[in-house]
């Protein structure tokens, strides 16, 4: 991308993930409120409509929003690559599914689908805020005259010179230790 060029932003499709997930968990989080307040597990009807429409929604927002820590996961890992985004995608599928476990066995003690909701948004929120801090920077980067001067070694059809400015995409280059 040159200098001049307007980037695509990666993070406008983490804000829609972010927001369907923020909806969910404070949703998730008050049908939890009776039950942290003393609503006994003898609450019959409502205890269990309550407990279906969280684990309900939880499905939702780890289908959606879980996605995005599913796919890059299961990219890093058929490259071989370790990557931050493995333990997430881990740990949203073992608290969903030992909150799922619990439910199926009639266990509301070991159901935890706000804190999966809760976990799944702040990861969410974390992402989104590196990849609007990383495209500032890259922007930011691009308009100061740091590659203004610089030059890189561009070899085909053969080695010769070139402003960055001038690189193509695709072009191999030959990158020296310690250059810009």
């Amino acid at each position: 991308i040159e200098a001049g060029q307007a980037e695509p932003d990666p993070s406008k499709g983490l804000l829609l993930r972010l927001g369907v997930c923020t909806a969910i968990t404070l949703n998730t989080m008050s049908f939890s409120l009776p039950f942290y307040l003393g609503l006994s597990e003898a609450g019959g009807d409502l205890q269990r409509w309550l407990r279906g429409l969280s684990l309900l929604l939880t499905t939702g927002a780890v289908l959606y929003g879980g996605s995005y820590f599913f796919g890059r996961a299961w990219r890093s890992l058929r490259h071989g690559i370790a990557h931050f985004d493995i333990p997430v995608a881990l740990g949203l599928l073992a608290a969903y599914g030992g909150s799922l476990w619990a439910f199926s066995q009639g266990r509301a003690d070991a159901m935890y689908l706000d804190s999966v909701n809760v976990f799944l948004t702040f990861m969410l929120l974390g992402r989104f805020l590196q990849e609007r801090t990383l495209l500032a920077n890259r922007r930011r980067l691009l308009k100061s005259e740091a590659f203004s001067f610089a030059t890189v070694t561009a070899l085909d059809p053969h080695p010769r010179e070139l402003p960055w400015a001038q690189v193509d995409a695709g072009a191999r280059l030959l990158l020296q230790p310690g250059a810009i």
